[in-house]
């Protein structure tokens, strides 16, 4: 049975590059395979911060750097979210916690102008000194794909 869910107003989508030029040109579709137990749909995190436990980086056990995250603003898609049933199950029967939010999908397309790209840089370490004793400091920052909205190549928006 499908659990309608009530999501934050951005949610996140998480993809290999390989699809970037396809999602800027078609946005996100809902995959067409014939799956028994998976619902058609596009599928996405109810967070902002990433963890290991965000699909793909589930399956691969990876680090975030080197995914493409599509932030999908849902207040402009406007469409019905569900709790992804299925990948909640997967993750609680290997021991997983995780919020029972976090994974949904919409039945929806959704559309390019609906979307930001976002990478998340690599962690960069430096050393400073202050009152005589070293320091480390790690920036890690997701943020906007820059070099996708400086080349004019970001969703078009009517604005």
């Amino acid at each position: 049975m499908e659990k309608k869910i009530r999501v934050n107003r951005y949610v996140f989508h998480v993809t290999y590059p390989s699809h970037r030029y396809s999602i800027l040109n078609h946005g996100i579709r809902q995959s067409k395979k014939n799956y028994s137990n998976i619902p058609e749909g596009v599928y996405a995190h109810n967070s902002e911060i990433p963890t290991i436990l965000w699909y793909p980086m589930i399956w691969d056990y990876t680090e975030p750097e080197g995914y493409d995250f599509w932030r999908i603003d849902t207040k402009l898609l406007g469409e019905q979210w569900y709790v992804d049933q299925v990948l909640l199950n997967d993750c609680k029967s290997v021991g997983y916690r995780t919020d029972d939010r976090l994974f949904i999908y919409t039945k929806a397309h959704v559309p390019a102008e609906c979307l930001t790209l976002f990478t998340h840089q690599k962690p960069q370490e430096y050393s400073y000194t202050k009152e005589g004793v070293g320091h480390v400091r790690r920036i890690s920052e997701f943020r906007k794909y820059q070099m996708i909205y400086d080349a004019g190549l970001g969703p078009k928006t009517n604005k």
